[in-house]
């Protein structure tokens, strides 16, 4: 019975992929991505290819947290697999960009139980998003170290550079403590969410108590795996910045390593905090067109960029939607 279930979400999660993933393509227009992949010519499948090695080091860092000594064994390519679907529903998702928490969860509770898989993934999510504080930590220190900027430029890495450390302050004492039971108690005391709350099953609240032990476990008694997990984590963000790179160099211009670090930097900074746009769409495109700017570099080029990391991210959409229907 649980199986048919299981079955049942993961066709609604596949339908509903599909769905976005066509009007995705529709948005972007086919003789676009035709015209624009022959543009950047074999290069294109570099820039496939350097995803493929993201995903290994996040579904890696996801195994780390997930591997110990009270969990039945999990390959690395039944992590590899809700990895990239659950990026792919992600991408599509209009809000927010969390629909493919729920999945990873409902696939992998196939292997470790539902509790496990719950808090595998709300550690492996916190540890995606610290390592992206760190990211831009790094950036705008090597940035005002190396590129030395105009004092207003300066200023506002200044502000970066201090809300990054606020935030990986922050994430570091919720792995000391947990935070999802504090979460539920101060929900409690909101007038609208209070009835929500109280009706809480206790089936619910156990799940929710074991995930909160298991956050306080990785960092508490498994620091080595903690450190790994956000070290594969921090290095999958810089692997990411050989995309810009590499497109750049298709088109024959010259571009640092380091520039194209300090343009995804930029570009995914502006998307997080622009998170609540549908699809993305418009802050991709304009954020790339920023950061170019920053780098007295033409925003035409912003734009390219911005496109052909569309249509990346649309093979890999359909590659995660196709994994959902491996068993």
């Amino acid at each position: 019975m649980m199986a048919q279930k299981n079955n049942r979400y993961r066709i609604v999660f596949f339908v509903l992929g599909a769905i976005a993933f066509c009007f995705m393509v529709y948005h972007i227009g086919f003789d676009a991505i035709i015209s624009n992949v022959q543009k950047t010519g074999w290069w294109f499948a570099a820039i496939i290819g350097i995803w493929l090695v993201v995903y290994m080091l996040n579904a890696w860092s996801w195994l780390v947290i997930l591997r110990d000594n009270d969990t039945p064994h999990v390959s690395f390519c039944n992590i590899l697999k809700p990895t990239i679907s659950g990026y792919a529903i992600n991408y599509i998702t209009p809000v927010v960009a969390l629909g493919g928490e729920p999945y990873r969860i409902l696939d992998m509770s196939r292997h470790v139980g539902g509790k496990k898989a719950t808090s595998s993934v709300v550690l492996y999510n916190m540890m995606h998003f610290m390592s992206h504080f760190l990211f831009w930590l790094a950036t705008a220190t090597l940035t005002v170290v190396y590129i030395r900027p105009s004092w207003v430029v300066g200023a506002t890495l200044g502000v970066v550079i201090v809300l990054c450390i606020v935030g990986i302050v922050f994430f570091l004492k919720v792995y000391r403590n947990g935070f999802l039971m504090k979460s539920i108690r101060m929900a409690g005391k909101i007038p609208c969410l209070k009835k929500w709350v109280h009706n809480m099953d206790e089936k619910r609240l156990e799940t929710i108590e074991e995930t909160d032990r298991q956050i306080a476990h990785l960092y508490t008694y498994r620091k080595s795996d903690f450190y790994k997990s956000l070290s594969l984590e921090f290095l999958s963000r810089i692997v990411s910045c050989l995309e810009v790179y590499f497109i750049v160099l298709a088109l024959g211009l010259n571009l640092t390593f380091l520039d194209s670090v300090i343009i995804v930097a930029i570009s995914s900074l502006i998307a997080n905090i622009l998170f609540f746009a549908p699809l993305q769409l418009g802050t991709r495109e304009g954020s790339f067109l920023l950061a170019f700017q920053g780098l007295s570099m033409s925003s035409g080029l912003g734009i390219y960029v911005s496109l052909i990391t569309r249509i990346r991210e649309t093979c890999w959409i359909l590659v995660g939607l196709l994994l959902m229907r491996l068993k």
